[in-house]
């Protein structure tokens, strides 16, 4: 599909040009509720089973995890060790990672952990219509600083 580093640039400018209005977050991927219940899953699965298992959750597509319409990252190291929706960014660094209109996401995410769990509003392709969607994105630590989540709706 594609890649959020310096594709992302380029891409984003493609994507504003055919989407002349972001759709703004909403219940297209669950509700709070539900993302909430993705955030407990992921870090009970993690306590229980260790990350190893996780990513193999996250990448199996009868797995809960994978099969869920949000976007399930869960970083290992400052590194996406999976993604649910984009399996093709797992090693990228954290600190390389930026959305749609170019902001890094490692201080948004890391500060929102840090916090015991909080949103961040995010731009990224619509999962399956490929345009600029606001995702609102919960971030938290399962183990600080070594293992994080961020689950978006």
């Amino acid at each position: 599909m594609f890649r959020l580093n310096a594709f992302v640039r380029v891409a984003s400018i493609a994507v504003l040009a055919f989407a002349p209005h972001t759709v703004l977050a909403g219940t297209d991927f669950g509700d709070d509720g539900q993302l909430q219940k993705v955030v407990v899953e992921l870090t009970n699965f993690v306590k229980e089973k260790g990350p190893a298992a996780a990513v193999d959750a996250l990448k199996n597509k009868s797995s809960s995890l994978n099969s869920t319409p949000m976007g399930v990252v869960l970083y290992i190291d400052s590194k996406i060790a999976a993604h649910n929706k984009y399996p093709e960014l797992s090693g990228m660094e954290l600190k390389q990672l930026q959305d749609l209109r170019g902001r890094f996401m490692e201080k948004e995410f890391t500060e929102a952990a840090d916090k015991g769990g909080a949103y961040t509003q995010n731009f990224w392709p619509h999962y399956t219509k490929e345009t600029e969607y606001e995702y609102s994105c919960f971030s938290k630590w399962i183990e600080k600083p070594k293992t994080m989540l961020t689950v978006c709706r």
